[in-house]
């Protein structure tokens, strides 16, 4: 540490204990229970004089750089109060605000998992996106494909065997298949049976059930509480 640095804080703990150094002495201030000692190295050449300080010699950087630059940006490893904490050890005027948390070294192993952490938030929130767009695009064309499948059933029944052209109402029922298992809304649907003339309503989806009556009809009815097997729609031309 140059001289001229010690020179502009005269009354830190580190100008004195040098000054009385640099004139032989010991310097030890009790009152903070800082310790400072001498190597001479039994040399009388005071350029090989050392002096120890019981202090983190790792932080001590960063007390260099606040001195240097009147500001200093701490590594995620390094916690700001040790810092202040060191500041006042050595008795160095500052101001708390230009001790703040920053990324001196990329290689920080805390910033490179900040980092890592950011990166992938980032991929995931783009995944999620993408994924959401792939399902609804996948829904928009499972209805177009579904109201297709209803309309050619509609229209084969209609003209199975007839020879007249009245269209009636019709029921159209449809097994789904594994990838078809969705929940179809006939306002969805509805757009795409107007292409065919068609229009839908009285949509119901659920587990088909057959049971009998006492009459020995078959009754059919659609368990709604899981996964829909089947979709029951009427249908009428427009």
């Amino acid at each position: 540490m140059s001289d001229s640095l010690l020179d502009q804080f005269q009354d830190s703990m580190l100008r004195k204990i040098t000054s009385d150094a640099w004139n032989n002495h010991v310097y030890s201030d009790d009152g903070d229970e800082a310790k400072a000692s001498l190597d001479l190295n039994n040399n009388k050449n005071n350029d090989n004089k050392e002096i120890f300080i019981e202090r983190d010699g790792g932080r001590f950087k960063f007390v260099l750089d606040y001195m240097r630059d009147g500001q200093v940006f701490l590594p995620l490893s390094v916690p700001r109060s040790q810092i202040v904490s060191d500041m006042e050890y050595y008795g160095i005027d500052f101001d708390e605000t230009k001790i703040t948390l920053g990324v001196s070294d990329p290689k920080d192993t805390f910033h490179q998992l900040s980092e890592y952490y950011y990166e992938k938030e980032r991929f995931k929130k783009i995944f999620e996106s993408k994924m959401e767009d792939i399902a609804t695009k996948y829904q928009k064309l499972a209805v177009e494909s579904m109201s297709c499948k209803i309309a050619l059933e509609y229209f084969e029944e209609q003209f199975s065997g007839k020879s007249s052209f009245t269209f009636e109402a019709k029921t159209i029922t449809k097994r789904l298949g594994s990838k078809e298992r969705l929940y179809y809304d006939i306002v969805e649907m509805q757009p795409h049976l107007n292409l065919y003339g068609l229009r839908g309503f009285d949509i119901v989806q659920g587990e088909k059930k057959t049971t009998k009556s006492y009459h020995g009809k078959h009754i059919i009815t659609y368990d709604r509480s899981g996964e829909a097997s089947y979709i029951e729609l009427k249908v009428e031309m427009l």
